[in-house]
C-alpha cells in the first residue's frame, strides 16, 4: 500500500463548535454588518441555504460565497477579501475546541519518512480550514488536500472520491482511506476500491460502533491511534 488517504475532523483532530448559540449569532451580525457597511440579516439566509444542502444529493456550498450573496441580497456590498475574513470570523467565534488527538503527528511522520503517499479528503470549508490545517502543522505531511467545498460535491458523494482518485491518479488497489465515520467515509471508500480503516472517536455518528465498522472495514479501532498508526505502517511496509 503507498497512498494514505485521511479524514480530517474526527479522525486527526477533535472539533467542537456551537453555531446555534444565540450569543455566537449575534457576535457575528455585528461583525458582517461592520464590515458591510449596513444591517445584514445573515441568519435567514444560512438556516435556508443549510437547509437547502441537507437533501441529500451530498452537494455542498462555499459560505465565503454565500456569505457575499446574502450582503448583495440585504443591498450591501461587501469584497472578495471582506467575505473571506467574515468566513473565519466565523469559524473563530463558533469554535470551541480544536486539537490534534495524540500521537496522530507521529503516526503522519512514520508514514511520510517510510516513502508513504499522504492525501486530505474532508467535508470541509476550505475558507477557514486550510487555515486550522496550517495551524494544526499539518500541511507539510500531505501530497494534496481537496476540501468539499472547493469540488460541489461531500462525502459520501462517489463524485468527491473519484475527483480524489482522478486527479492525483491514484490506484485504488494501492489506496486506503482512513475515517471515523462509517456511512461517510468507510462504505464509499470500499465502493471505490480502496481499503479502508475506521477509527472510532468522540466525534463519530451517534450510529456508529465498532462492530459495525468491524463488518465493512479492513481494520477499526476504537480511539486508538497508536494502534492504527502500527496496522498503516504494516500495509507500508507490505
Amino acid at each position: 500500500m503507498k497512498n494514505f488517504i485521511f479524514d480530517l475532523y474526527g479522525t486527526l483532530a477533535d472539533v467542537r463548535t456551537d453555531e446555534s448559540s444565540v450569543r455566537f449569532r449575534k457576535k457575528f451580525s455585528l461583525y458582517l454588518s461592520s464590515e458591510c457597511g449596513k444591517e445584514v440579516e445573515f441568519w435567514k439566509y444560512y438556516d435556508k441555504l443549510c437547509a437547502d444542502y441537507s437533501s441529500g444529493d451530498n452537494r455542498e456550498f462555499d459560505i465565503k460565497e454565500h456569505i457575499v450573496k446574502a450582503c448583495t441580497e440585504e443591498g450591501a456590498v461587501i469584497s472578495d477579501s471582506g467575505a473571506a475574513r467574515a468566513a473565519v470570523v466565523f469559524r473563530r467565534l463558533s469554535l470551541k475546541k480544536l486539537k490534534l488527538y495524540r500521537g496522530v503527528t507521529q503516526m503522519l511522520a512514520s508514514l511520510k519518512n517510510g516513502g508513504a503517499k499522504i492525501y486530505l479528503l474532508s467535508n470541509a470549508q476550505s475558507a477557514f480550514t486550510r487555515g486550522e490545517i496550517d495551524s494544526l502543522g499539518l500541511t507539510p505531511f500531505f501530497d494534496g488536500m481537496e476540501l468539499s467545498s472547493d469540488f460541489g460535491y461531500k462525502k459520501p458523494s462517489p463524485l468527491f472520491f473519484n475527483h480524489l482518485i482522478t486527479k492525483y491518479n491514484l490506484d485504488p488497489a494501492q489506496s486506503v482511506f482512513v475515517g471515523n465515520d462509517i456511512g461517510s467515509d468507510i462504505v464509499p471508500a470500499k465502493a471505490a476500491g480502496m481499503s479502508a480503516a475506521y477509527i472510532l472517536s468522540d466525534i463519530s455518528p451517534a450510529g456508529d460502533d465498532l462492530y459495525r465498522a468491524q463488518q465493512v472495514a479492513d481494520f477499526a479501532v476504537k480511539g486508538d491511534v497508536k494502534t492504527l498508526s502500527e496496522y498503516l505502517l504494516q500495509l507500508l511496509k507490505g
